[in-house]
């Protein structure tokens, strides 16, 4: 039997079979009285959750309850349409970013799978890989390998800029006094196309599993557009005043940091503040993962050959382990 009552300290205590389940909600004026009187058998995931987001209605909830039950006590429940940036190398193996909306579920957001354990499927739309969850993330923080004075991302030494070298497609590249908006240097890199649209490159010191971040600041002169890649991901920028972007990739190999031009051989585009990093934790709205329910090893349980962590959508299914 479950029983929901208030402590002398006013806080919720919940007890199934005289054994607390949840202990210390506070109840105040945002939280639906409602669920003190409902009689409903609330699943403590639910009431934790609550706790931290006191706006969710009793409709809210009482979904959301529904769902947990699926999971704990059914076949679990398949979210359909997900993004989301994901973490496969060994001791950092993470979800972050994740969008998707599924009925009488927080939209965006894993961090209510804190602490289940429960096994978290994704599915590529033919290949599997699959982890049990772990804790909610804490907010990304990143080791950048290029970036600033670390090997030249801000394109200050050198005239070209050191350490940025051609792809063999003979383009030409020079420092020129041109800082990015809001820069506190004094140069960038320009570069003139050659008969490749790949013209400058450095290692990103990339590893397969990695989470990598990278971006920079792009100025189109004369080109038809310009783009900074790792890989098959990229951010394009035709603009011919300064503009940033960024963007993220799960690495499959040893990646290159790439400057590139699309247009013909000597049109031009100028780089600088150019970085590229590995993030190392979750968003807040993430999850972090173990290879064992509840276990103490923070990689995946299992990734199927063939499996793209850089899909442009999944299928995950969550179950109880």
């Amino acid at each position: 039997m479950q029983s929901i009552f208030l402590a002398n300290d006013h806080s919720l205590q919940i007890q199934k079979n005289g054994i607390d389940t949840l202990n210390g909600v506070c109840i105040n004026g945002n939280m639906p009285a409602k669920i003190l009187l409902s009689g409903q058998g609330w699943e403590k995931e639910v009431l934790s959750y609550w706790s931290l987001n006191p706006s969710l209605t009793f409709a809210q909830l009482s979904t959301m309850n529904e769902i947990i039950k699926a999971i704990k006590y059914g076949s679990g429940v398949t979210l359909t349409s997900v993004v989301a940036k994901l973490s496969t190398v060994a001791g950092t193996a993470f979800i972050s970013n994740p969008t998707f909306t599924y009925t009488g579920l927080p939209s965006n957001d894993l961090s209510w799978l804190d602490g289940s354990g429960w096994k978290v499927n994704f599915n590529d739309g033919s290949k599997n890989a699959y982890l049990y969850a772990k804790a909610k993330g804490t907010g990304e923080t990143y080791n950048y390998t290029i970036t600033g004075d670390t090997n030249n991302g801000n394109m200050e030494t050198g005239d070209p800029p050191t350490g940025w070298m051609d792809t063999g497609g003979s383009s030409t590249a020079s420092s020129v006094a041109d800082e990015r908006t809001g820069g506190t240097g004094s140069k960038s890199i320009n570069i003139a196309r050659g008969t490749t649209s790949s013209c400058r490159f450095r290692a990103s010191g990339a590893s397969a599993g990695q989470l990598l971040v990278f971006g920079g600041w792009i100025k189109n002169i004369d080109a038809t557009n310009a783009f900074i890649s790792l890989s098959n991901a990229a951010f394009i920028r035709s603009a011919t005043s300064w503009e940033n972007g960024e963007s993220k990739y799960t690495a499959t190999a040893a990646h290159f940091l790439a400057l590139n031009i699309t247009g013909a051989p000597g049109q031009q585009v100028r780089f600088d503040d150019v970085y590229a990093g590995q993030q190392l934790t979750p968003s807040a709205s993430g999850l972090t993962g173990t290879s064992t329910a509840l276990g103490a090893t923070y990689n995946w349980a299992s990734i199927e050959a063939g499996f793209n962590p850089n899909a442009a959508s999944f299928s995950v299914t969550i179950t109880r382990a």
